[in-house]
C-alpha cells in the first residue's frame, strides 16, 4: 500500500466539444426504440486551477426515457498537476435511476507520464447550478502500490480490492 499523503487538487473546466453518435446496429431494437438510447460521445474539455490543461473523452452512454442513465468513459488528460507536466488517464463509470446517481472517476493505474508518473486518485465532478463545472482531485504522485511484473502487480492490486 502507498503510504505518501493525499493531495487535493482543485479548479474549475468546461466542455468545448461534444460530438455524439448512436452506436446501435440499425437492425437492433434500441436503434429504433427512442424510450432507450444507447450513444457514443466524443468531448474535450479545458482545465484551470490546480490542474491547467486539456483532455479528449470516448464515452458510451444510455438514456432511457430521456433521461441519463449510465455511461463509461476514457478520458485521456495532458497538461500541468500543481506544477508538474505530463498525462494520465481517467476512468469514468456512472448509474442513475431517479435521484440515486453514482459516479466514480479515478486514475487508470500506470498512465501517468512525463512528470505525472505514479499518479494515483479519484477525480470528482462538481456541477453548479448555474451549469458550470468544477473539480476535486484527490491525488498521489509516487508508484501505485504496484511492483514487480505486470501479473503480479495485477494480482496485488486484485488483492487490496477484496
Amino acid at each position: 500500500m502507498n503510504d505518501l499523503p493525499m493531495t487535493t487538487a482543485t479548479g474549475t473546466f468546461s466542455v468545448d466539444s461534444w460530438k455524439d453518435e448512436p452506436v446501435a446496429d440499425p437492425d437492433e431494437s434500441w436503434a429504433t426504440d427512442a424510450s432507450r438510447k444507447v450513444g457514443w460521445v466524443q468531448l474535450a474539455k479545458s482545465f484551470h486551477g490546480d490542474l491547467e490543461g486539456t483532455s479528449t473523452v470516448d464515452m458510451l452512454s444510455v438514456s432511457v426515457g430521456g433521461e441519463p442513465a449510465g455511461y463509461v468513459a476514457i478520458e485521456r488528460v495532458t497538461g500541468t498537476l500543481s506544477g508538474r507536466p505530463g498525462s494520465f488517464i481517467l476512468q469514468h463509470a456512472a448509474t442513475a435511476d431517479g435521484t440515486d446517481q453514482r459516479l466514480r472517476i479515478e486514475v487508470v493505474p500506470r498512465t501517468g507520464a512525463g512528470a505525472l508518473t505514479g499518479l494515483s486518485g479519484e477525480f470528482e465532478i462538481i456541477r453548479h447550478d448555474d451549469g458550470g463545472h468544477a473539480y476535486a482531485f484527490r491525488y498521489r504522485l509516487g508508484d501505485g502500490g504496484f511492483h514487480g511484473s505486470s501479473e503480479s502487480s495485477d494480482a496485488s492490486h486484485a488483492n487490496e480490492a477484496g
